[in-house]
């Protein structure tokens, strides 16, 4: 049926215009969108499929309509997610980027710049491994693959990059697989966090535990019950031997003995130089 039979009197001039004009550059299954109103006053969005054919022994134009208005609902909902993902992406303050499934950078932030360096249109086409030490990037590739092989995400990895002036940046990296509908893998998505102060900051503080556990080790002190022979006045060590009270204190504390006589040793030591009323020396 005639698409003109749809289109009311006072623009079927401007209309028939439109389609013989169309007619003159459309080839046989080209395709155009168009936005028409319907009965009920709403605006809806068709795809129009166009080929030659004969109406009546004529020229004419078979135009196949199909309405796509949810479609481009959904398309113009997803480019403005995308947007507002790429607006996120470029704002955050970590290195967001894409690999394909050779871990080869598709898509990186600005932010690759502050970590290792390098714009994005210089790391576009090489893996994170480039920007390693040989050392540091057999150990990844090996940790890294195996996630590949899986198919599973990877969180909190630890990564050393050479900087761009030479200098190591310690990151923590974490991604999630790219998959197809049956499951084929088509990369991997995620971000780097530069940790290297962290990592600076638990080192020194592990090095000061150290250095108190070394401190603390050459600290004696004396505590709890300490076994004494009631008569000699020997001391019994965690060994089970007798000890002096001199030779167990010293081995347990940090004290010194300094020698002199108390008032009675004196008395019985030097009668004839000391009496009892003597102070203690």
């Amino acid at each position: 049926m005639p698409i003109l039979k749809f289109v009311c009197s006072s623009t079927k001039p401007k209309v028939k215009k439109l389609l013989n004009e169309l007619s003159s550059v459309l080839k046989d299954g080209d395709k155009f969108e168009m936005r028409m109103k319907s009965k009920s006053g709403k605006t809806k969005t068709f795809e129009v499929g166009f080929s030659r054919t004969k109406y009546k022994d004529e020229d004419a134009a078979l135009l196949i309509l199909r309405e796509i208005t949810q479609r481009k609902k959904m398309e113009l909902a997803l480019r403005k997610s995308e947007r507002n993902y790429r607006l996120l992406v470029e704002t955050t303050s970590d290195w967001v980027w894409e690999v394909d499934e050779k871990m080869c950078f598709t898509y990186s932030n600005p932010n690759c710049f502050e970590i290792i360096g390098y714009k994005p249109n210089e790391i576009i086409g090489l893996t994170p491994f480039d920007f390693m030490s040989s050392p540091e990037a057999e150990k990844k590739v090996s940790v890294i693959y195996r996630k590949i092989e899986r198919k599973v995400p990877f969180h909190s990895v630890s990564n050393v990059y050479i900087h761009r002036d030479g200098r190591e940046v310690i990151s923590e990296t974490s991604g999630v697989p790219i998959l197809g509908k049956r499951g084929k893998l088509f990369g991997y998505r995620g971000i780097d966090r530069n940790i290297t102060e962290r990592k600076r900051a638990e080192k020194d503080s592990e090095l000061l535990i150290i250095q108190l556990k070394e401190a603390f080790k050459k600290i004696k002190t004396l505590s709890g019950l300490v076994p004494i022979c009631a008569k000699c006045k020997k001391i019994r060590d965690d060994k089970g031997f007798w000890n002096g009270v001199e030779k167990y204190v010293t081995e347990h504390s940090d004290a010194v003995f300094t020698h002199g006589l108390c008032n009675d040793c004196a008395v019985d030591l030097y009668p004839s130089v000391y009496t009892k009323s003597k102070p203690e020396i």
